[in-house]
């Protein structure tokens, strides 16, 4: 059945498909387990949310619904804007294209070496939107000690970037083993503390 979502799911997944057969041929950071796939997109705030799937790269994304707020909307490629979801702030960069249109990125893996195959990076993308969309308790220190352990399970950021741009030879995720992600790592895409730089040359 085709929907709203799906269509721009597949809008999405056939642009980064071309972006990445004229645009990333060649290119060593592209990890040849995985493929491009938009993951469970759906309205958030008058747009559209989702996680976007490369080879190369993981990416919490809002793309414009059919009616475009100018003040959302109306901006420079680079620019920054913070985002507020039940579980935070959330900083994105604006970016635009002639294959995907407007849109904004939140960084969330780059390059993808962690992940040994699909499964396992749509596991993970999928426990970023949960948290994402899980309210925030007041207390965010007995929130991380309650859902450290859930945390664990989903996500790990590996802080070393050179070597994570080499193919991983052994330790790399076993097929449906989620990522260790702490709570802490994920909040901070908070606006007080801002989501990497992302290289526009390389996402899209």
């Amino acid at each position: 059945m085709i929907t709203p979502a799906s269509k721009i799911e597949l809008k999405l997944e056939t642009a980064y498909r071309l972006i990445e057969r004229e645009r990333m041929d060649g290119v060593p950071i592209l990890n040849a387990c995985l493929e491009v796939q938009a993951v469970d997109f759906r309205l958030y705030q008058g747009m559209w949310l989702g996680v976007v799937i490369t080879p190369w790269f993981m990416n919490l994304m809002l793309v414009p619904d059919q009616v475009e707020d100018p003040k959302v909307w109306a901006k420079d490629i680079g620019d920054k804007r913070s985002f507020d979801f039940p579980a935070g702030q959330f900083e994105f960069i604006f970016g635009e294209d002639s294959l995907i249109g407007k849109y904004y990125s939140c960084s969330l893996y780059s390059p993808m070496f962690d992940f040994g195959d699909q499964e396992t990076a749509v596991l993970t993308a999928r426990g970023v939107l949960e948290i994402a969309m899980k309210p925030a308790e007041i207390d965010e220190l007995d929130v991380e000690r309650e859902n450290s352990k859930r945390m664990e399970e989903i996500w790990s950021r590996d802080e070393d970037v050179e070597e994570a741009q080499q193919p991983p030879v052994e330790g790399s995720l076993a097929k449906g083993e989620e990522p260790d992600l702490s709570r802490r790592s994920f909040l901070g895409m908070k606006k007080t503390h801002p989501a990497p730089a992302v290289d526009e040359g390389t996402q899209a």
